[in-house]
């Protein structure tokens, strides 16, 4: 089940970057955002099935730590501001396992706009925050 439900993200990952993902500045980010937004749209009694799997089998969550380290890798390397990033995507993951757990007091249509404003790049370009400058080591 849990293999199948990541083949779904795959695929709403892929769908997200033909639509319009690719054009993105941080195409990584867009397709985690829109992968958290559909997940929300899901029946709950799969995604509740499977977040019961992960707390009974805490072993399923090393594959998914592992895939989730290279998707901060890819935050990262397209990231501009990773802080700025993280908080997106950290927002986007908040709603969605509020939502999966039955504890969102929003209604879909609010949901909707939210996961829509995290997509928008052009409102976070002025939030973004010029990258430090790395500090050279002496020798």
């Amino acid at each position: 089940m849990l293999e199948h439900q990541q083949e779904r993200f795959d695929q709403i990952a892929r769908e997200h970057m033909v639509k319009d993902g690719a054009a993105k500045v941080e195409p990584c980010l867009s397709s985690q955002i829109a992968i958290y937004r559909e997940s929300v749209k899901q029946p709950h009694s799969v995604a509740r099935a499977i977040l019961a799997a992960l707390v009974a089998s805490p072993e399923l969550l090393e594959d998914l730590k592992a895939t989730d380290a290279a998707k901060m890798k890819k935050l990262r390397e397209e990231s501009a501001d990773l802080e700025l990033s993280l908080l997106r995507y950290f927002a986007a993951s908040g709603l969605a396992f509020h939502s999966l757990l039955g504890l969102s007091p929003l209604p879909e249509s609010m949901l909707n706009r939210l996961f829509a404003r995290l997509l928008d790049e052009t409102a976070w370009a002025a939030h973004r925050s010029e990258p430090k400058a790395r500090r050279r080591v002496a020798r």
